[in-house]
């Protein structure tokens, strides 16, 4: 008899967890549990979390959005989502304003533009350059370039770049430095514990410089996220690089995709990225000018754009 209803005990245990385990937000909460790199840094009490998700019906939509929603929000990570097939569910920025640059405003004539970049020629020996991703690789880049008047500098655009592949990261960046650095660090969840990491493992980038003695603006903002975080860091700390516009908005951590009970897919910070000095890349960089976008300046002299005129005076010296 004692046999009998130890089975029955086991039997109700097991149910227990299989339910629980097909609850996407309990399913998502645990993946978070094991695997999240920031819990710590950001102060996330995660466990409290998990004592408010059973006022959430799994079986109900507009729940289940409620409980993703209040979970992502808490953890303020863009890397962190979950996507319903007709929603993604992240951090956003709602008073984020951006306006691209009217290249054929600035430009003396000669510009060339792809999916990837797009490089103008301005009047002073300047270069104007926007990287608008990293998701795709840089073809012809060098070669494209050269074709223009950098004498005086290059302004490289990375607002508004989310990121992408860090290879690609990687490979703009060789164009502009000498010789082979460790550039940033990772470190990797060896537990489920929120502080078991391994230690500093570096990340390695071999330059060419194919542009000695060129000088650097990179224009910034809060949108300059994850991979285009990382590569404004590199190309501050090893090249001759002045960073102009607003904080960068972070994303130090490299991101994994996975796919909940439900169907819907979910992506989770999984490794955590630092700079050269140990120092996290999650909250993002701090400007060396700061020039915030002036809308309404912008609304009133359009095209000027007060961040790329603030750039372009810098490096001819009229600032």
């Amino acid at each position: 008899m004692k046999y009998f209803s130890l089975l029955i005990v086991l039997f109700v245990i097991a149910c227990a967890k299989i339910e629980i385990e097909e609850n996407p937000l309990y399913f998502f909460w645990n993946e978070m549990d094991r695997k999240y790199v920031y819990f710590n840094e950001k102060q996330v009490d995660w466990d409290s979390v998990r004592n408010t998700l059973h006022r959430y019906n799994p079986d109900i939509k507009s729940d289940l959005v409620s409980g993703f929603t209040n979970m992502v929000l808490l953890l303020r990570d863009r890397h962190v989502w979950i996507n319903t097939g007709e929603e993604n569910i992240t951090y956003s920025l709602d008073d984020y304003f951006f306006s691209s640059v009217d290249i054929n405003f600035y430009s003396s004539g000669k510009f060339e533009e792809n999916d990837t970049y797009c490089i103008a020629q301005l009047a002073g020996g300047v270069v104007y350059m926007e990287i608008k991703t990293f998701y795709a690789p840089f073809v012809d880049f060098e070669k494209t370039i050269k074709k223009y008047d950098y004498s005086n500098g290059i302004i490289m655009d990375i607002r508004h770049n989310g990121g992408g592949f860090y290879d690609n990261a990687f490979e703009l960046a060789s164009n502009f430095i000498s010789g082979e650095h460790t550039v940033l660090y990772q470190k990797f969840k060896t537990g489920a514990r929120h502080n078991d990491f391994t230690d500093f493992k570096p990340m390695v980038l071999k330059g060419f410089n194919r542009f000695p003695g060129a000088k650097i603006i990179l224009l910034i903002d809060r949108m300059t996220y994850s991979s285009a975080n990382s590569f404004a860091c590199i190309m501050k700390n090893f090249t001759n690089t002045v960073l102009v516009g607003d904080k960068t908005g972070g994303g130090g951590g490299i991101s994994a995709r996975g796919i909940l009970p439900n169907g819907w897919s979910y992506s989770i910070s999984e490794n955590a990225l630092f700079d050269m000095n140990y120092q996290s890349l999650e909250n993002g960089l701090l400007p060396d000018y700061q020039v915030i976008f002036d809308k309404e300046r912008h609304e009133q002299e359009k095209p000027r754009h007060n961040q790329l005129d603030f750039a372009y005076k810098l490096l001819l010296g009229k600032h």
